[in-house]
């Protein structure tokens, strides 16, 4: 081999390193965009299966009811009725809800009627929706089947005649042993 070899190497040599190497950049680029893309499928298919990841129902007219909303809830506080919610045991071990309304003198608000839904926070894909039954003067109960232990949001209406009582609240089922 001369000296002039050494310092300049065949054409084709040049060519088929490029060559390698394009292919090598090439495969690398494309291999990262899959693995990107099979990341995203993968975190597509852990979040729609979670049970606390949740959009919330009719997302879209509650925020074009946003104004109408907050109206409703101006009126709901301007009526001074207060809740208390309380989780008591019931018949069998049964976790109960009970709902305790009074209007602003204190006075007990009998026939209500109150619905609304309830989901623990860790589960909030899995919205229960409630309805109320009045069980003595001023207080309302609902009895679900099952109440994990944990933190449960509520949201909560209320009707008498005209008047509507919006009321959201979370309680923690731990304090009864969460039945």
């Amino acid at each position: 081999m001369t000296a002039s070899q050494i310092n300049h190497p065949e054409t084709s040599t040049i060519e088929e390193k490029e060559g390698f190497h394009r292919f090598l950049w090439t495969t690398g680029i494309i291999g990262l965009f899959c693995i990107q893309g099979i990341i995203w499928i993968i975190a597509i298919a852990m979040t729609s299966r979670d049970a606390s990841h949740a959009v919330l129902p009719d997302y879209e007219r509650r925020s074009l009811g946003w104004d109408d909303h907050q109206e409703k809830l101006r009126k709901s506080r301007a009526l001074g009725w207060t809740c208390a919610a309380e989780l008591v045991s019931g018949e069998n071990g049964k976790t109960i809800l009970a709902i305790r309304l009074r209007d602003r003198t204190g006075t007990k608000l009998t026939g209500v009627q109150i619905i609304g839904t309830g989901f623990h926070c860790a589960r909030a894909a899995e919205i229960e929706d409630l309805i109320f039954e009045e069980t003595e003067a001023g207080t309302y109960t609902w009895s679900p089947g099952k109440m994990a232990p944990g933190i449960w949001q509520f949201s909560l209406q209320g009707r008498l005649g005209e008047s509507l009582f919006i009321h959201d609240f979370r309680i923690e089922t731990s304090a009864i042993g969460g039945q």
